[in-house]
């Protein structure tokens, strides 16, 4: 089953729990897709809206809608060297425009992800690009603004890491709008990646990652060296590898040490701390959503490690 398709099947997922608005946070050309998106915006209360950030992908959008369907559709800003995105303002109107000349089609606003953005962590040059990356968006909003729907005009990005700068920018565009971030680590932050380009140093309430992995020593070959039972099926590792920060025998305790690489199904751990074979090892986990696709029943504990309750997940 293709991407888009299996994300439709998520929309109605969320639908069954009472979701009426939902965004496809990328272009969508899969033509059963859109087909079956835009019937689902004209004869029921969901809002779908996903990306167009081209006029061929426009066309296709065009040609898969059928006469009684409803497309919502947020036009998708790019930074140079980037994702998708549109690069250059004079598109953004021919695209706007083409949307409004087609009654099938609503204009919703325009986006982008300010995380794609080629730069670097928290310093003042990456501060800066991703500025620029927002007023982007703005001037892209100010074009497409005249062309838009009835609803009220959205103005969205990403928002996990530069949400205060995104926020600050975005308020700078003038008409009624609604601005929308899409905080994809709000729900549980990490030990590495987003620990280190939240905008959180400053201020004396930061916050807390809520994402543990727990494993079992199963092998203590040298000294320093233990192997776990966990690997890249069980954790994310695109952007670090997990970090050790528990160790539990009789009780927990704080526990250091070093994944040093990861197989399928196995974790290669350096330490200095003792360790023993039989140990379980809670880990640390750095960038949320490639931990979080791994998991579709989550185990939510208290401090003293009960399970309390499970979240399903639909990532």
């Amino acid at each position: 089953m293709g991407s888009d398709n299996c994300k439709l099947l998520a929309g109605r997922d969320f639908q069954k729990f009472g979701f009426e608005r939902l965004i496809i946070a990328n272009e969508v050309l899969d033509k059963v897709a859109i087909a079956q998106i835009a019937k689902l915006n004209y004869r029921s209360k969901a809002e779908i809206i996903f990306y167009v950030d081209s006029l061929a992908g426009l066309e296709i959008i065009k040609a898969a809608t059928p006469v009684d369907g409803r497309i919502n559709l947020l036009i998708e800003i790019g930074a140079d060297n980037g994702r998708g995105g549109v690069r250059d303002l004079a598109l953004v109107k021919k695209i706007a425009q083409e949307i409004k000349s087609d009654s099938r089609l609503n204009l919703r606003g325009v986006t982008g992800f300010e995380g794609a953005v080629p730069t670097a962590a928290r310093t003042k040059d990456g501060e800066l690009a991703v500025q620029e990356f927002c007023k982007r968006i703005v001037a892209a909003g100010e074009v497409a603004y005249d062309f838009k729907s009835a609803e009220l005009f959205i103005v969205s990005a990403g928002g996990s890491a530069y949400f205060e700068i995104v926020a600050r920018e975005f308020n700078k565009f003038t008409k009624p709008k609604m601005l929308l971030l899409r905080s994809g680590g709000y729900v549980a932050h990490d030990h590495i990646y987003y620990e280190e380009i939240y905008p959180m140093e400053s201020v004396g309430n930061p916050l807390l990652p809520a994402i543990e992995v727990w494993s079992q020593l199963l092998s203590a070959p040298e000294s320093d060296l233990a192997i776990l039972n966990l690997g890249k099926r069980d954790v994310g590792c695109d952007s670090h590898n997990p970090v050790p920060i528990f160790k539990y025998q009789d009780k927990v305790e704080k526990f250091t040490g070093h994944v040093e690489k990861l197989n399928d199904q196995h974790a290669f751990m350096r330490s200095l701390d003792d360790f023993i074979v039989g140990d379980l090892i809670g880990l640390g986990i750095s960038h949320p959503c490639t931990t979080f696709d791994k998991w579709c029943l989550v185990p939510l504990v208290n401090d003293q490690y009960d399970v309390i309750d499970c979240i399903q997940s639909f990532f």
